[in-house]
């Protein structure tokens, strides 16, 4: 292979090469879990239907117009903080409406034992979890690419290149391999000149 000067855009190819191949040794980690604002959510439907499903099976003949729904339901936490859930949208990105009261006060209190509580407390424990192992491996990522690319600025060709790391090769982009394959465009030079 011939030796070409590794100017900016070479150095990020070979590094981009090299994280792939990395990556593709290295999977990202994935999770089916909720995320917070998920979680939150759901938490809010479960509390909803909790606190006014029993009435929804005698309400159910009442036209929409009739009813009050909110797109929240107002919590204390075992903390007794008090805070406003969300409902989210829906697929239409409308926010979801729940049946509700016109009365601003808090519609239920959540304490320590509650079960709905601690179904979103051991879920917050496992996305938690989840975000540790992102984490790792994000920085296990930009470790391995900061090192490559220490390696790639610290030399000046692609000779030099596979002189200190004989396996990057591998990683050099196979049109450069070899310089004189590279065809110029179709361009009549003798036109070029006679424009100027």
């Amino acid at each position: 292979m011939k030796s070409l000067r590794l100017n900016k855009e070479l150095r990020q190819t070979i590094l981009e090469n090299f994280v792939s191949k990395w990556e593709g040794s290295n999977p990202e980690p994935t999770s089916e879990l909720l995320s917070r604002k998920e979680l939150l959510q759901a938490l809010a439907k479960e509390i909803s239907e909790k606190v006014y499903g029993k009435f929804w099976e005698t309400l159910k003949d009442i036209p929409d117009e009739f009813l009050y729904k909110s797109s929240s339901v107002l919590v204390q936490w075992p903390d007794e903080s008090i805070d406003r859930l969300y409902f989210g949208r829906d697929s239409e990105n409308d926010d979801i409406r729940m049946l509700s009261t016109r009365e601003s006060k808090v519609e239920y209190v959540i304490s320590k034992t509650d079960k709905l509580y601690k179904s979103y407390k051991d879920n917050v424990e496992l996305l938690k979890q989840f975000e540790n192992e992102l984490s790792e491996y994000k920085t296990k990522r930009n470790n391995f690419s900061r090192q490559v690319s220490q390696v790639l600025s610290s030399v000046n060709t692609t000779g030099q290149l596979i002189e200190v790391w004989p396996e990057s090769e591998a990683f050099i982009p196979v049109d450069i391999h070899n310089p004189s394959t590279i065809s110029l465009p179709s361009v009549s030079f003798q036109d070029l000149n006679s424009q100027l």
